[in-house]
């Protein structure tokens, strides 16, 4: 069952709006480094998933949103897309129904593997901050360009609609304010 109500603010997203809740905010958890260069497919995968793997990690590391804790869901996401691809390249010369098991017609099974695997590939690229809606809720505009990219990862930048601002600059003039301002 999913979480009732608007997903959490992301830590940076309170620090711009000037924390107004008043609760104390989390502490940073680091899952793993920032990566620099996209990472190599893991020698398991097949061609095709590879091939999908290589292209993901691309984009997400020139985004700056790929960190070492995020490879395993960006294996996931690249099975899930290149299974699509292989079901939907599958149903071209396929036909939509087939004979049951009671001799009747039903539903060609290829779209209910192709229904299940959209839907994963769906919500794994929600969770990696691959969709209009995603992004919207993360605060984040699309980068404009590589060389936005490459500051969003270079500078630890964050952009929001309202700008661009550093993650360490943020966290400093947050734990920078006076004692009277703290806690509350």
């Amino acid at each position: 069952m999913s979480r009732r109500g608007p997903a959490p603010k992301p830590r940076e997203a309170k620090l711009l709006a000037g924390n107004p809740s008043r609760r104390p905010l989390p502490e940073p958890v680091i899952v793993g480094a920032r990566q620099v260069a996209a990472p190599l497919p893991p020698a398991r995968l097949s061609p095709e998933v590879a091939e999908v793997y290589t292209d993901l990690a691309e984009l997400l590391t020139d985004a700056g949103y790929l960190v070492t804790g995020d490879l395993e869901l960006l294996e996931r996401l690249a099975f899930a897309i290149a299974l699509v691809r292989r079901v939907e390249d599958e149903l071209r010369d396929a036909e939509l129904t087939v004979e049951g098991a009671k001799g009747g017609e039903v539903a060609n099974p290829l779209l209910r593997i192709q229904r299940d695997a959209a839907k994963q590939v769906h919500s794994l690229c929600v969770e990696f901050g691959l969709s209009p809606s995603a992004r919207a809720r993360l605060g984040v505009t699309v980068a404009t360009g590589a060389t936005l990219a490459r500051k969003l990862r270079d500078d630890d930048t964050i952009v929001t609609a309202s700008g661009s601002f550093s993650r360490t600059e943020l966290i400093n003039e947050y734990n920078n304010r006076p004692e009277s301002e703290q806690g509350q």
